[in-house]
């Protein structure tokens, strides 16, 4: 497995959100009426608020931190979920709403990962608190749509 730097990892998380706001963007635009554009309109601009929150913080990050080398990457796996991502014209909005939620699990399941595979403490702090991040979007997203 081919080592990875810090700052690999955080730009194919932000692309990864990026991709991922444009799925429901094109979803949105193949349906019409009810609520469903709505939600998917939501979640498109949500995930790419936490594109632009990473993008932001690359930029303030320490180059020590952005630096650090790792034996595991997330490029693969973020191909996988997005891969994984099935959205129909013919979808309710209770199956848009899973399909968001079970992104939301897998990358914090990632996230979780990539913490625990790390000895570098500040690097270790970084995806921790990107769990703790998709974490309180997934809570933000179900309290949404209730």
């Amino acid at each position: 497995m081919a080592s990875v730097q810090v700052r690999e990892i955080l730009d194919s998380i932000r692309t990864f959100y990026g991709r991922l706001a444009e799925r429901f963007k094109e979803a949105q635009q193949s349906i019409q009426g009810g609520q469903l554009p709505y939600l998917l309109e939501y979640i498109a601009i949500h995930e790419g608020q936490l594109g632009t929150g990473i993008e932001e913080f690359e930029e303030n990050a320490e180059d020590c931190l952005l630096d650090t080398w790792l034996q595991f990457g997330a490029g693969e796996t973020l191909d996988g979920i997005l891969q994984q991502l099935k959205l129909t014209p013919e979808m309710t909005e209770d199956e848009v709403l899973a399909a968001a939620l079970r992104v939301d699990t897998q990358l914090i399941a990632l996230y979780e990962e990539l913490a625990g595979e790390c000895s570098v403490p500040h690097v270790r702090e970084l995806f921790e608190a990107l769990a703790k991040m998709q974490e309180a979007r997934e809570r933000q997203l179900a309290r949404a749509v209730q």
